[in-house]
């Protein structure tokens, strides 16, 4: 069976270690070297046929530079790559107006990580253009990547006197592989071919080496290191590459090179001159620079200024042309702010005569003459490759116009700047703030409030001793003593009101808050008003430092100081809570009063965290006991206890019913133990349709009989209803007769009563009552708050309320996948779930290489527009979806893993920011986990590929879904 399933696989799969080289006959001028970890020194065959394959005009016989891109194809490159296919396709079209004759050699070389290549070479411009539409982000994962491979890869490819533009968004991981750095001077030595890269990021500062040796080979070869940053910029690189390319080869003379690493910080500032020689009769010198250049001057050997003509002038660089410059000389001026790079060529003109038609350039296009061609370039305002211009939206992109704050509105070939509320234009055409508290007309402050300015905006606070929202501010009366010092002071508008607490209070009748009771989850975060505590807790708050992990609670809080008498009226204290090493880690104020009757009462506002709550002092409980409505506190062998009244009738046995309580997380049914008692009832068998599932007293009341079903399908033998948007769930309670012949034999032994709860679906009571749902979760413990349980599952549609059952997920890939992560247990009311990374991976190793990121840093990820992040870092639970296999196109079964963060609310920044660069959060050590889910499988019948222990890629045959998930994992097996 073993060999019968190798076969199988070998037949779906072919050798996992195979290489593949074509040669596309059909015009004898392509050549597609596909091999994802070897360069052409590898190759089967000599040095001296390089492009063995390639016509002889397009690799020697053009007037002009050929053209190879470098491209960088890791995840993150996917927004950055969609912008070079938009820039090439300008750029070929602009191309493609050539003489007749004018063949140039177009390469396209990938470099990702670990892997580099393929190669594709090509004389059509057409045929390159196909390449570069068919090129797609994979793998990655560390940021620096495999730049200087990719490089040397091109130049090996490269006719001489090529122009390579390198793009990535990041450093060079192998910056200091020597063997390969020096290859690549030589070969830039040898061919004389110009380096241009176009980096969007970098993984480290662009003063550390990795990115160093970006501008040490483009200051060698004379070319430049420009940024990506939007589609505008790229139309003005696609001018400066097609200048590059429309210059002759042979035609130009290397005369001066500088790169300068800082400037002084004003913009103006004279960095001084340099000199160079021009010692041949020169058409033109053509000046390129790049970085922080505000200007140039060239003063010729004659002492006059030579006239310079902008070819393209932007923030990132520069051409400028000066014709006919004068032998001798020359001095050159720059002014510039930061760091920046100047290339001085001198350019022959040739005897080929101007070429190009102007007739042909689009209206919103200009057409000049350049050396000895005509060129169409696009107006400023507008987008395009000179023969087809549309307006570009500048509002897209904030470095496109000079608005603040989203103030912009788009026009044809332009825009305008409208402010937002709070901000008027200034005459500088910006957008400032308005001071609404220096302009009566523009804010509603009362007269006796302070008015705080913001920026777009402004607040009113009313004064000390008023209350108010800021428009209308009024005395408060209960900030003086109007109310003498034994009364408590309720202030209204309008008026207030003078009572005696000891009459208007709450009463808390809980044993847990007892010093001897243990650890709970029990929080005070929202006890506020007037309380007295009565039961056999205890009646007082202790005034000793109370143990942590006591009073049901975690911080249990204790008086700092002593309880007043009745002639001291309302007394300010302090109630601390006791955590770690500090029994006064928290504190709060707390009023207190004596009342007639021996008890005390207190004023709460809140505890300052959770899990936090008050304490009582159970030697503080009088002989006299705090009873129910039904029972009567009597002396009983000594001790004072709650007895039934006996008010109940016998035959109102069939009226019996509970009183139902639908928590979120159980269900409670609660029996007064003296009406049970009065009908002949057993109060020790209660029990649902799961024996297991008994009556007890309950916590809080001595009275009180409860039975609990948790929330959960069969639990307790609980049974469920399901529609669309709610589920019912039910279960029968059964009682037991104390003594049935008591009555007169005439009733059974058992007595049943049924209950259900509705609910309406969330997220959490659909994975409850899903079978098998496709979930995973994760405990995690931490100290003062309880115990959490994060879960993730994947749901059908966007309401959440339809989880994927079984043992796997079966997608198409159109289908789109949502995923919720939800967090239960402890306090939860001061914690927020914080999706920081979700990711896919072919394996379910968490820490495989290959990701496909879909929330990254805390935001969605950028390189596929079918990702939705609904709800991140503001509630316990998080929704997000994607068109998981759109995205995932080079894998059929994938897993899925989140990095989630329990926020603190009141410590951290929990809601991203995704508007920028998304911001990190510090590691908070045990408030980390991850969880992950799958595997999840491609339904479609399509061609995957399998990854092998090589790092290729091997093309499988058309399998079902079931046999790919097979076969995959059964590989996998084999080969490890």
């Amino acid at each position: 069976m073993r060999a019968l399933w190798i076969t199988l696989l070998l037949l779906c799969c072919g050798s996992a270690s195979s290489f593949h080289f074509w040669w596309s006959p059909e015009n004898a001028t392509s050549l597609y070297l596909a091999n994802s970890s070897m360069t052409t020194s590898n190759l089967p065959f000599t040095k001296s046929t390089t492009w063995p394959f390639v016509n002889k005009s397009c690799a020697a016989g053009t007037d002009f530079p050929s053209l190879t891109l470098a491209v960088d194809t890791t995840g993150s490159m996917n927004s950055n790559i969609q912008l070079l296919k938009a820039a090439s396709g300008f750029l070929l079209n602009r191309l493609s107006v050539l003489p007749p004759g004018d063949i140039r050699q177009y390469t396209l070389v990938q470099f990702n990580d670990p892997s580099v290549g393929p190669v594709y070479i090509t004389c059509s411009a057409t045929e390159f253009g196909n390449y570069m539409d068919n090129i797609y982000t994979y793998d990655g994962g560390d940021c620096p990547e495999l730049a200087m491979a990719g490089l040397l890869l091109a130049l090996e490819n490269s006719p001489p006197s090529s122009l390579i533009v390198v793009t990535t968004d990041a450093s060079a991981k192998d910056y200091n592989d020597n063997s390969t750095v020096t290859r690549i001077f030589s070969l830039l030595d040898a061919k004389q071919s110009k380096v241009i890269f176009l980096v969007s990021d970098s993984c480290h500062s662009v003063n550390e080496p990795q990115f160093l040796i970006y501008k040490d080979i483009a200051s060698h070869s004379f070319g430049h290191v420009f940024p990506i940053i939007d589609l505008a910029v790229q139309s003005k690189m696609v001018d400066y590459l097609h200048y590059m390319l429309r210059t002759p080869v042979n035609s130009t003379t290397r005369l001066f090179s500088r790169d300068q690493s800082s400037s002084n910080s004003s913009s103006n500032s004279s960095i001084g001159h340099s000199s160079f020689s021009v010692a041949t009769n020169f058409s033109a010198l053509i000046v390129t620079t790049d970085g922080s250049v505000n200007s140039v001057r060239l003063v010729g050997p004659t002492g006059v200024e030579g006239k310079t003509r902008n070819i393209l002038s932007e923030v990132w660089g520069s051409i400028l042309l000066l014709e006919n410059p004068k032998m001798g000389i020359w001095r050159m001026y720059i002014n510039a702010s930061g760091p920046n790079s100047v290339r001085i060529e001198g350019f022959r003109a040739t005897n080929k005569s101007s070429t190009g038609n102007c007739s042909k350039c689009h209206i919103n296009a200009t057409c000049e003459e350049y050396l000895n061609f005509y060129t169409c370039t696009c107006k400023d305002g507008f987008i395009g490759d000179g023969f087809n211009c549309s307006d570009y939206d500048e509002c897209s992109n904030y470095l496109s116009n000079s608005c603040y704050y989203g103030g912009c509105i788009n026009t044809y070939g332009s825009y305008t700047c409208a402010c937002p509320y709070g901000l008027e234009m200034s005459s500088d055409k910006k957008c400032v703030d308005i001071n609404e508290c220096l302009r009566p007309d523009l804010n509603r402050c009362h007269a006796l409030a302070y008015c705080i300015n913001d920026y777009g905006s402004y607040a009113c606070s009313c004064p000390t001793g008023y209350i108010g929202n800021g428009s209308s501010c009024e005395f408060d009366e209960c900030t003086t003593a109007v109310c003498g010092f034994d009364k408590d002071c309720t202030k209204y508008i309008g008026s207030y009101s003078c009572t005696d607490p000891c009459f208007n209070h709450t009463t808390l009748n809980q044993p847990w808050r007892s010093m001897s009771s243990s650890y709970g989850y029990y929080c005070d975060s929202g006890t506020f008003g007037w309380h007295r505590f009565i039961g056999s807790g205890g009646i007082r708050m202790p005034e000793v430092c109370v143990p942590t992990y006591s009073c049901g609670t975690t911080a249990p809080m204790w008086l700092s100081g002593s309880h007043p008498r009745p002639m001291d009226g309302i007394v300010n204290r302090t109630a601390c809570a006791h955590w770690g090493d500090y029994c006064c880690l928290w504190s709060t104020d707390v009023q207190i009063k004596a009342c007639p009757g021996g008890y005390h009462i207190y004023k709460f506002r809140g505890a300052p965290s959770c899990s936090l709550g008050y304490c009582t002092d159970p030697a503080t409980v009088d002989d006299f006991c705090a009873c129910a409505d039904d029972e009567e506190c009597r002396r009983f062998n000594g001790t004072y206890g709650c007895y039934c009244k006996n008010t109940y009738e016998i035959s109102a046995i069939e009226t019996l019913r509970p009183v139902l309580t639908c928590g979120t997380l159980e269900i409670k049914a609660s029996f007064k133990k003296c009406q049970l008692q009065s009908l002949n009832l057993n109060t020790e068998n209660i029990h649902l349709r799961d024996r297991g599932c008994f009556g007890f007293p309950d916590y809080n009341s001595t009275n009180i009989i409860s039975v609990v079903s948790p929330l959960k399908t069969g639990k307790c033998g609980n049974e469920f209803v399901k529609n669309e948007t709610h589920v019912i769930y039910r279960n029968t309670i059964y009682l037991s007769l104390e003594s049935p012949l008591a009555i007169g034999g005439g009733l059974e032994d058992y007595v049943s009563i049924q209950y259900s709860c509705v609910y309406p679906l969330d997220m959490q009571i659909s994975l409850d009552t899903a079978v098998m749902p496709i979930a995973s979760s994760v405990n995690i413990s931490m100290e003062g708050t309880g115990l959490f349980v994060a879960r993730m599952a994947l749901y059908q549609d966007e309401s959440y309320f339809t989880p994927y059952e079984g043992s796997v997920v079966l997608l198409s890939a159109k289908t789109t996948l949502h995923i919720g992560v939800t967090l239960d247990g402890g306090d939860t009311s001061q914690f927020t779930l914080l999706a920081k990374n979700c990711y896919a991976t072919p394996s379910s190793n968490a820490s495989d290489s290959r990701k496909y990121y879909i929330i990254r840093d805390r935001c969605p990820s950028k390189q596929d527009s079918s990702i939705n992040m609904a709800e991140n870092g503001v509630s316990n639970r998080g929704r997000f979806s994607v068109q998981l296999f759109e995205y995932v196109k080079d894998y059929n079964l994938v897993y899925l893993h989140c990095e989630l963060h329990v926020c603190e609310i009141a410590t951290e920044t929990c809601a991203p920011s995704c508007t920028g660069r998304a911001s990190r959060i510090a590691d908070t050590g045990n408030r980390n986990m991850a969880v992950s889910v799958g595997p999840i499988v491609r339904q479609d019948q399509i061609t995957p590929t399998v990854p092998s222990s090589d790092g290729t890629r091997t093309s499988m045959a058309l399998l079902t879904p079931t046999i790919l998930f097979l076969a995959r994992h059964l590989f996998f097996i084999i080969v490890n």
